[in-house]
């Protein structure tokens, strides 16, 4: 279009030309096109330069932001800044408020843009000079729009680390939202979620707790996808800083509640993170194994076998967190004395391993944990039977040497047969009832 009015002197036709122009360079930096991009938006402030009152006209703003987004993608610091200064200038010159919300939505985008790119301190500079013109204005504008743009760029902060930074930032968009009631809860949740998970982050668990209480509260009932799937991470994140503060009874409280509706916050799930290969109910499954363990350091194995058997009923599809629940719920059955149970979810987790490698390890300290209840023989042949005989090389090596065995292996193998035989040693010198919170004949086997 620029080309074909060219370079008329008529003030409507350069504005548009302009108008045209600002809207070519936002396009070309959205593909990362960024020194043509900077020329375009210097043209289009050519072009203004041409019309009447050019330094009193929002639209020569809009240009100025667009700019100076530019400049601080090219690391041109010092003249974003100075284009930024330029369209405050210009705006704050002209107090109508649909100006005001015109000039906001653009500095908010360019602040979104800038998050995008993970340039989270410039893209809240943008959003600090919107504070700056509603001083001016004496109002707010757009005000929703910033509560969601915060509510990212404060996000990000938590996700960067810095915890004490993004709780002034998710504050000032808490307290716009509230303000307007919020038609966005999407952002609005999340920065609930995010105070919470940067409170969590520093330690402050019951302040966290609190937030998350409070924000569960709020948005239960919606019935967007979108706000379902943060209201799901509430839950989980108030689970975990529960059992992190040891609060296991609380934990499985909050626990109950969400497998009432683990269809819901699948689908929500799915909704928002279709290929991430994994389902809300899995989490709250990982949860379980969680409070399962702490039940099993503590003694209290009955408790521990039974939260294991509920977390793999969640219906784990990655085979290494079912690894994990059968051999948890392995070690609590032998507790219990319970052999026969304690067999066959050894004998599973053994059949998956090889889908699971990365678990081998984890494996191994099953099997020697068990090696105080089950006899050295009775572990190789659980281990010839399985598909992980191979995978296990090292530990049947260990285990037929601990028999007065000496089988020829590699050396790398018979190096980590001897590991695995060093950590048996030290195993069989803290007796596993002292590991797990009780002596073995102190354990209600009926219980």
């Amino acid at each position: 279009r620029s080309e074909k009015f060219g370079d008329s002197d008529n003030s409507l036709v350069a504005r548009l030309i302009a108008d045209t122009l600002v809207h070519k360079s936002s396009e070309l930096k959205s593909v990362d096109r960024i020194d043509e991009s900077l020329n375009a938006v210097d043209e289009a402030l050519r072009r203004f330069r041409d019309t009447e009152d050019w330094q009193f006209d929002s639209r020569t703003a809009r240009a100025f932001i667009v700019k100076s987004s530019t400049l601080i993608i090219k690391g041109m610091k010092e003249e974003s800044s100075t284009a930024l200064e330029d369209a405050v200038r210009i705006f704050c010159q002209d107090k109508i408020e649909i100006t005001g919300t015109i000039i906001i939505r653009r500095l908010v985008s360019e602040s979104r843009d800038l998050a995008r790119r993970g340039m989270i301190d410039e893209s809240l500079v943008f959003l600090r000079t919107i504070e700056r013109i509603e001083k001016e204005y004496g109002s707010e504008f757009g005000v929703e729009d910033v509560a969601a743009a915060l509510a990212n760029v404060g996000s990000n902060f938590v996700g960067a680390g810095r915890y004490e930074e993004s709780l002034g930032i998710l504050d000032d968009a808490i307290r716009r939202f509230e303000k307007t009631g919020a038609d966005d809860r999407f952002f609005f949740a999340q920065a609930f979620l995010s105070k919470g998970e940067a409170l969590d982050a520093m330690d402050k668990k019951e302040e966290a707790l609190l937030v998350y209480s409070d924000a569960i509260n709020k948005f239960h009932s919606d019935d967007k996808e979108d706000v379902r799937f943060n209201v799901g991470f509430m839950y989980l994140r108030k689970c975990l800083a529960l059992i992190e503060t040891e609060r296991m009874d609380e934990a499985l409280d909050v626990l109950d509640k969400v497998t009432d509706r683990a269809d819901t916050f699948d689908r929500a799930w799915l909704h928002m993170l279709p290929n991430s290969g994994s389902v809300f109910s899995e989490q709250v499954g990982r949860l379980l194994l969680k409070v399962a363990l702490h039940w099993l350091t503590n003694g209290k194995f009955a408790d521990a076998r039974a939260t294991a058997s509920r977390a793999l009923d969640m219906g784990f599809a990655d085979s290494a967190d079912r690894i994990d629940g059968h051999g948890m719920r392995a070690v609590a059955s032998s507790l219990m004395g319970d052999r026969t149970a304690s067999e066959s979810d050894i004998a599973e987790a053994l059949r998956m391993l090889p889908e699971a490698r990365d678990r081998v390890k984890h494996v191994v300290t099953y099997l020697l944990e068990l090696c105080e209840l089950f006899h050295e023989s009775d572990m190789l042949e659980l281990i010839a039977a399985s598909p992980s005989a191979t995978l296990l090389l090292p530990m049947t090596v260990a285990l037929r040497r601990e028999l007065g065995e000496d089988p020829e292996v590699a050396r790398e193998v018979s190096e980590v047969a001897n590991d695995i035989r060093n950590d048996l040693a030290k195993m069989k010198a803290n007796p596993l009832g002292a590991r797990f919170g009780k002596k073995l004949d102190e354990v209600d086997v009926g219980s």
